[in-house]
């Protein structure tokens, strides 16, 4: 498919977004007759984001999706069920008991990332970068503000460890 080339090609999670906010932009202006010559916006790269991870989730976990859509449990033999996983505006999201506590809705609720994906690889090394390459740790505390890696310890040390500003 076309959006898996574009992820795949892309070599940074902002590259990836601008390139969705594009797109949307030019499928509202096929719909509307409206062009926008302004400055992208942050509600255009978060909207663009979402939806780069909602086709990713429903590319990689389509059992879930398919069985949560219907307000039925995941399957037993799935790699979420420990999670409690529900759909939130067309993105599973990590259930539980920790609702009732006073913080974000995203960290209450991450979205939930395959462990192997290039769009996770391309989210870690974001924020490994933001937070001045620091160590694994760090990033994975600062990853799970909103989103939610299966085995996420592990995903993280492997983009680290080539990380080329980190190994000199």
């Amino acid at each position: 498919q076309p959006i898996d080339d574009m992820i795949e090609r892309c070599s940074s999670i902002n590259q990836l977004t601008t390139s969705v906010v594009w797109i949307l932009r030019f499928v509202d202006f096929l719909r509307n007759k409206s062009a926008r010559n302004c400055a992208i916006s942050i509600i255009e790269t978060k909207t663009a984001r979402l939806k780069l991870i909602a086709f990713v989730q429903h590319q990689v976990y389509e059992d879930e999706v398919k069985a949560l859509s219907q307000d039925k449990p995941v399957k037993v033999t799935s790699p979420l069920r420990k999670l409690s996983p529900f759909l939130d505006e067309n993105l599973i999201r990590v259930g539980g008991r920790i609702c009732r506590a006073p913080l974000a809705y995203d960290m209450i609720h991450p979205i939930i990332l395959p462990q192997y994906h290039h769009l996770s690889k391309l989210i870690i090394e974001a924020i490994h970068k933001q937070e001045g390459h620091c160590g694994p740790s760090h990033v994975l505390a600062v990853l799970r503000r909103e989103y939610w890696i299966p085995r996420g310890r592990a995903a993280v040390k492997r983009v680290l460890e080539r990380c080329i500003s980190c190994k000199r």
